[in-house]
């Protein structure tokens, strides 16, 4: 399947500093290793309105089966504006968001139509298990560390087990990142190793 992975936070240059999207690049890397075609945007390297909008119309030209949309929970007007771009531009293709803002605001992005399902906590595994679905034709409404729309009720299912061994997991799909547009490359995961010697 062709999987398109979208980071919506917008540079402002109000910011400190650029963070490498460490979430998607560990997302294509399983995605990837599954055997999915991987894209990846980051908007987040972009602060002219121009770039950011041919980005995104090849992006969209690409003709993604699933579109995973992720940002920050303060930058929801920028995510607001890429969902509906993909539900213009990509109509067929499956939205999922994640990341911070889908997390808390769920069932906001939801009601609003901007996705057709949140992922909360770590999102290889569901990733994984949604294109997996799709390409068999089946529904993902029960699958675990998902929220989504039911008739006019939104359900969220039962959170997914944490990933016990992320030494299983691919080194984050760097080959996606544009070192040339990012200067600096400091990085944060949202991952923490319990036990673990300070």
């Amino acid at each position: 399947m062709k999987v398109l992975l979208v980071r919506t936070d917008l540079r402002t240059g109000l910011e400190c500093g650029y963070v490498a999207p460490l979430g998607i690049l560990y997302l294509a890397a399983v995605a990837e290793r599954q055997g999915h075609e991987v894209r990846v945007v980051d908007l987040g390297l972009f602060s002219r309105v121009a770039d950011v909008g041919r980005h995104l119309e090849n992006a969209a030209s690409w003709r993604p089966d699933v579109v995973g949309l992720s940002g920050l929970s303060a930058s929801a007007a920028p995510f607001r504006i890429v969902a509906e771009f993909f539900r213009r531009r990509a109509p067929t293709a499956l939205i999922l968001a994640g990341g911070p803002f889908a997390s808390s605001e769920n069932d906001d992005i939801l009601s609003n139509g901007w996705a057709d399902y949140c992922v909360f906590g770590e999102g290889e595994g569901p990733l994984l298990a949604v294109l997996d679905r799709r390409a068999r034709g089946e529904s993902p409404d029960d699958l675990p560390a998902l929220s989504h729309r039911r008739g006019g009720a939104i359900v969220d299912n039962p959170p997914r087990d944490f990933i016990g061994d992320l030494d299983a997991l691919p080194f984050p799909a760097w080959r996606h990142h544009d070192f040339a547009r990012a200067r600096w490359l400091p990085g944060f995961s949202g991952y923490a190793v319990p036990n673990a010697p300070v």
